[in-house]
């Protein structure tokens, strides 16, 4: 296929629906919507006050960092549900996977501290001091 007639295909093909995963800190869940339906489709309990939300690298597992409980939250998204969690510091607002899938980067709102969790050991591993309330 020549590059004009495979973008011209590009153009016209449908955009892939998506799964988005929202926090709900209010209700202490998470609501799964089908992009293509723009509907929810499952709401999935969690501990309290969810904030922050991403997904491993497999795309399989998805973190929630639940602030009231000090941790991240672990949901396999085969079953929708939680599998455990992971330590976090004190009030997890937001965090980053690694791209090599190995390790979690937390802002701890209270601490002032970005804790970095390894996802195979399951614990933090070191803290790095910042600003207020990151």
């Amino acid at each position: 296929m020549n590059r004009a007639l495979l973008a011209f295909a590009l153009t016209i093909s449908p955009a892939a629906a998506e799964t988005a995963y929202v926090s709900n800190e209010l209700d202490n869940t998470v609501s799964v919507i089908d992009g293509a339906m723009l509907a929810v489709t499952h709401t999935i309990p969690v501990g309290r006050r969810p904030r922050g939300i991403e997904l491993s690298a497999d795309r399989k597992t998805l973190y929630v960092a639940v602030g009231d409980d000090d941790r991240i939250d672990v949901i396999d998204l085969a079953t929708r549900k939680v599998t455990g969690s992971l330590p976090s510091g004190e009030d997890p607002e937001r965090f980053a996977v690694h791209p090599d899938g190995k390790r979690l980067f937390v802002a701890n709102e209270n601490d002032n501290v970005v804790s970095i969790i390894d996802l195979a050991l399951k614990k933090v591993v070191g803290e790095v001091p910042v600003g207020i309330e990151p």
